[in-house]
């Protein structure tokens, strides 16, 4: 089964989304990292980090203060954007844990196909065997997914 573009355009939003997906944990990851050196730059900007007592954690209290306003906003600027295409995400994987009644079980499945594919890189033929289920509904499922990270990103 292969994928059916209405466009060009859809084209380049499917390869975004999945592109997200696939990125999602990575992403998350760099949140944390970028998150830890925001807290440590602020903490070496506050007044009291400013005396001439020794700064922990590598702060330099020679550094220029514009220069660390300008990492600051740079890291809030890079949050900013990881958190854009993690968050809608994150819903969207919510979303498919609720309970919706008789499609309780299909997206159980399709989010075990997110977790397999785009988070563990499995193999269709893997995944099919793990799910109990034709590569061919796998990749109509991907479709979906996809399709949904589309809508929950607001493409």
């Amino acid at each position: 089964m292969t994928v059916r573009f209405k466009s060009k355009e859809h084209k380049s939003k499917f390869r975004f989304a999945e592109g997200c997906l696939y990125n999602y944990q990575l992403n998350l990851s760099k949140i944390v990292t970028l998150s830890e050196k925001l807290e440590m730059l602020e903490r070496g900007s506050s007044v009291k980090a400013q005396s001439y007592e020794a700064m922990p954690h590598g702060g330099d209290i020679s550094q220029p203060v514009e220069q660390r306003a300008l990492q600051i906003a740079d890291i809030e600027a890079r949050l900013a954007n990881l958190k854009s295409v993690t968050q809608p995400i994150a819903r969207m994987m919510e979303s498919l844990k609720r309970e919706y009644g008789i499609d309780e079980s299909l997206n159980k499945k399709i989010l075990e196909l997110v977790e397999l594919r785009y988070f563990a890189r499995g193999s269709w033929p893997q995944i099919a065997d793990k799910l109990q289920v034709s590569i061919d509904t796998l990749k109509y499922w991907r479709q979906q997914v996809v399709e949904l990270t589309i809508e929950h990103l607001c493409l």
